[in-house]
């Protein structure tokens, strides 16, 4: 196939993500990555985000050559080291489909003087080709042994190799990271391909990709697009000298630049769904798949945490090249570091929201994982992006059509022939039906049956929303010709929400954390002591002024979170606030209020949709803002009615939002400080990572809230 045709078909196949939802989240990540390269002393940087089959975003900073201060684009060439992993391993696999060798074939099948290694035990089995590609061959950890290895020739790998090799342990049962095993996996291609490795790859992956921008040996790139490698030192940058790629190579060779690297991302993403279409690809769209399982397991990390600093566990595993992640939300990441000297690199696609990001740098090891898995849960957070959906099968839809003829009477339902021998035997009719009376009758009447999201292409679930409450059903189909339902279940669910301001029982429970939600409870509280009462800041305080984003669409959400644009604290606090404004007045200045009091159930809305603790709080502990002791606020001149100039907008998503940022206007800066200066003074905290925020001193000492701006507008009637 043409390359123009199959980059087209890469274009279709990739979910659909919207653009415009995308780029709202751009200069976010050009901040990040910009502030990340400053503060590690990276010479140069270059990152890329792929989504809807296509490159989509683009960011460079610094320079290729420090000497010529030549600068950094999309097309500079860096050397991607490990990342090259991939490429062997689909090399390898490509041979496999060919029929050429077989995964669990012995390594000295296609080198005999791995018979030359002796074996920690008598028992162990000899090498295979798959515990080369999960690094699970025993060998040691080779890092940074291998990085200087990588200019040896294949006369010397095999001189390696016959001299013997120390093995840490035993094959197939550990992994370890080993360079050397896809040196190895890099000599197979060439016995098995008749040719050498790098041309194989070349020929049948870079080509059809289109990745005419690719190089195996650095003097092949054109000397202006060839970014050199540095290292820190000293406090100045260090040239590293540009290794050749000899044998190990296949580890860690390749030299590639951001438009390349994209195609083979998209082609990554372009294996998912599975779906009856023609394979266009270098290799088929299964093998592909097969790459992103699970290996060999390389890690749990029990106390890991997520890109917003909350724990949050996962595990990993790697296989052909590539490092399998799936964190505690279920969310699995598929992607590849690199290092060398003088180079740092990483990649990571979201197969399930039809996102990746690649980042280069030409430092010694500065890989960007932690950084790209930040900017990658940036963007779904941002873009408010939402998994790929599995499409129902046609057999799922029929049997919930069929289904929901029967509720909730089940009148001949055995009779009905789409129930599997077992159901009637593991549920008794009679019980199905007082069960399923039971809720409709709760539910009152059905209002619409919602479609079946499927779990598989034979279990699925679907919800039938009624008057008073809804329900779920979930069941399950038998491997039978047709598929027949074998088991079933029916329950209650929260009906979907229509009041932005009540909060459900759902919402209250579902951390764990239980505010107070009752005007009669907080009635009783401000009686047992009136200085518990949240009063409204406008009539509190003669002259304050308030800009409610979170009652309009101009918020992180992208719309209105509060019914009504107000502004609340408890009376302490607001006694504290009215003493600032009279004391700013005097200077020609006055508070505008963005946000006060926060009912729980927009910190649980905030939470769910940013997962990011820096800037929105935690739904098991509840915010300062719950207790009414926290106050969103800036200055403005009284004489022109303006917002003074501060570091950043509100609810900024950048490290330059922290109340400690430094590289900012001098003007900007002396008007945080006049902030910071009378607000500590009558008692308010400084929120280390928002300077709009102010938490009250005490603010431990009052309840979690979660009543509605209109009922506390009620009772100060």
């Amino acid at each position: 196939m043409k390359r123009q045709t199959l980059i087209i078909l890469l274009l279709l196949v990739a979910g659909r993500v919207p653009a415009q939802s995308l780029e709202a989240a751009f200069p976010v990540i050009d901040s990040l990555y910009k502030d990340y390269a400053e503060k590690n002393h990276i010479p140069g940087l270059a990152f890329a985000i792929v989504a809807n089959g296509k490159l989509v975003h683009t960011g460079t900073f610094g320079y290729t050559d420090v000497q010529k201060k030549t600068p950094v684009t999309a097309r500079s060439v860096f050397r991607i080291a490990s990342m090259t992993k991939s490429f062997t391993a689909m090399a390898i696999l490509s041979l496999r489909d060919a029929g050429k060798l077989n995964l669990d074939d012995p390594v000295y099948k296609y080198i005999p003087e791995i018979k030359k290694i002796h074996t920690l035990t008598d028992d162990s089995p000899p090498i295979t080709i798959r515990h080369l590609l999960t690094h699970s061959a025993g060998f040691p950890e080779d890092n940074p042994w291998g990085d200087r290895q990588l200019q040896r020739t294949d006369e010397e790998l095999i001189s390696f190799i016959k001299g013997g090799v120390s093995l840490s342990n035993t094959p197939g049962l550990a992994f370890e990271y080993s360079n050397l095993g896809f040196a190895l996996l890099g000599h197979i291609v060439t016995k098995v391909a008749g040719e050498p490795y790098e041309q194989y790859i070349r020929r049948t992956i870079f080509q059809p990709l289109g990745m005419d921008h690719t190089y195996w040996e650095y003097t092949e790139a054109p000397p202006e697009t060839l970014a050199h490698g540095y290292r820190w030192l000293n406090l100045q940058w260090k040239e590293e000298p540009l290794l050749h790629s000899g044998a190990y190579g296949a580890m860690g060779g390749m030299l590639t630049s951001l438009e390349d690297f994209s195609h083979y991302m998209i082609f990554h993403l372009s294996a998912w769904p599975p779906r009856n279409e023609t394979d266009a690809g270098p290799v088929k769209r299964g093998t592909i798949r097969e790459m992103h399982q699970p290996g060999k397991i390389s890690g749990f990390y029990t106390q890991a945490r997520n890109a917003s600093g909350d724990p949050c566990p996962r595990l990993t595993a790697y296989n052909c090249g590539l490092v399998w992640n799936k964190d505690c939300t279920g969310k699995e990441g598929i992607g590849h570091s690199g290092g060398l000297p003088g180079f740092g690199s990483h990649w990571m696609i979201v197969p399930d929201y039809g996102i990746g990001v690649v980042s280069f740098c030409n430092l010694t090891y500065e890989a960007t994982p932690a950084l790209n898995v930040q900017v990658l849960q940036r963007l779904i957070d941002i873009a408010r992006l939402k998994p790929r959906q599995l499409p129902a099968s046609d057999i799922l839809k029929k049997r919930q059509q069929q289904l929901m003829a029967l509720l909730p009477d089940w009148k001949d339902a055995p009779a009905s022939g789409i129930f599997s021998e077992n159901f009637f035997a593991d549920y008794l009719i009679d019980s199905l039906r007082k069960e399923a009376k039971t809720f409709f009758d709760k539910a009152g009447k059905v209002l619409r049956v919602e479609d079946i999201v499927p779990e598989n292409q034979l279990r699925g679930t679907f919800r039938i929303v009624g008057e008073n409450t809804s329900l779920q059903v979930r069941f399950t189909l038998s491997p039978e010709n047709p598929a027949l339902i074998q088991a079933y279940s029916i329950h209650e669910t929260p009906q979907p929400s229509t009041s932005q301001s009540t909060p459900t029982p759902s919402t209250r429970s579902k951390y764990g954390l239980k505010p107070v939600s009752s005007l009669s409870d907080y009635r009783q509280q401000v009686s047992a002591n009136p200085r518990q009462a949240i009063v409204p800041l406008d009539k509190f305080i003669p002259g304050i002024r308030l800009d409610i984003r979170y009652a309009t669409n101009k918020n992180i959400m992208h719309r209105p979170v509060y019914r009504t644009a107000a502004a609340f604290l408890r009376l302490p606090a607001a006694e504290a606030l009215k003493d600032i404004q009279q004391e700013l007045k005097q200077q020609g200045y006055g508070l505008k209020i963005y946000d006060g009091y926060r009912p729980y159930r927009v910190t649980v809305e905030f939470y769910e949709a940013y997962h990011d603790s820096n800037f929105v709080a935690s739904p098991y502990t509840g915010s300062r803002h719950n207790r009414g002791c926290a106050v969103d606020l800036t200055l403005v001149d009284l004489r022109t009615g303006k917002e003074l100039d501060m570091p950043t907008p509100y609810d900024d998503f950048t490290e330059k939002a922290s109340a400690t940022y430094t590289h900012i206007s001098e003007q900007a800066r002396k008007n945080r400080q006049r902030l910071q200066d009378v607000m500590l003074k009558h008692g308010f905290v400084i929120y280390p990572s928002e300077w709009w925020h102010f938490d009250f001193d005490g603010w431990k000492s009052y309840p979690v809230m979660d009543l509605s701006f209109e009922d506390l507008i009620s009772t100060q009637r």
